[in-house]
């Protein structure tokens, strides 16, 4: 007989670690900056602000930096509150 509920449950485990390793990876988060940098840079150009390849690079440096602050938090957040709640 074939154990159905532990072949999805695997799969989907699978399809999880898959997304996670995205959603943390280098590609994602260059690929984010790009976005975010070539959008802006479109916008300020059709504004006329003035140098607009310029001004467009501090939100997508501000997004990268945001990544590493973000691993810190989540590092202290799981170190001192999802601990404390997880030995109720």
């Amino acid at each position: 007989m074939v154990d159905v509920v532990g072949l999805f449950y695997s799969t989907g485990n699978k399809e999880r670690d898959k997304d996670k390793a995205f959603e943390t990876s280098y590609t994602r988060m260059f690929t984010v900056m790009l976005f975010t940098y070539c959008v802006l840079l479109a916008y300020f150009r059709a504004m006329n602000i003035e140098h607009p390849e310029l001004n467009a690079i501090v939100p997508a440096l501000g997004f990268y930096m945001s990544t590493w602050s973000m691993s810190f938090v989540k590092w202290m957040w799981v170190k001192y509150w999802y601990h404390n709640t997880n030995k109720l």
